[in-house]
């Protein structure tokens, strides 16, 4: 048998950023038990200038759904800086966060809190901004994004 060589380089990307929407009964910024996550909210993966996402190949990262418990994932993902945005239309009439608003968390270092994350009521809430690398894990990355209803 001949060797074959078409002089093509595949690159897999696996990076992930995932995490759970919930609702921050007490407005801690942590998922406490009893606190629930918010089912069917559409989540858009930015760049770290704040565009649409794209893989290697330019193409947009799909918005994801969260699920039943409030569980969402971004698979795929090549080496950089994420942030995540709840899109505005979540936020006004006939959207499921209708009159949510960010906990007011703010100047605490602790991963699991969420100061990390702005309130935009045009564009959506967005989190601070995350940085995948090969063989690391994400920094920055704001472990709950701590949505409170008004």
């Amino acid at each position: 048998p001949a060797d074959f060589n078409a002089g093509a380089t595949i690159t897999m990307y696996d990076g992930v950023i995932g995490n759970v929407l919930f609702a921050d009964l007490n407005a801690n910024g942590m998922k406490d038990a009893g606190e629930p996550g918010i089912p069917n909210v559409t989540l858009e993966l930015l760049d770290a200038a704040g565009l649409p996402a794209v893989d290697a190949d330019g193409v947009p990262i799909p918005n994801v759904t969260t699920n039943g418990s409030g569980q969402y994932v971004f698979v795929g993902l090549m080496p950089g800086t994420y942030k995540v945005r709840v899109l505005a239309a979540e936020l006004s009439a006939g959207g499921d966060l209708l009159g949510a608003r960010i906990s007011p968390i703010a100047g605490n270092p602790d991963d699991n809190r969420d100061e990390a994350v702005d309130q935009h009521l045009l564009t959506g809430f967005v989190t601070g901004p995350m940085t995948l690398s090969i063989g690391g894990e994400p920094t920055g990355e704001p472990d709950s994004s701590g949505l409170v209803p008004a």
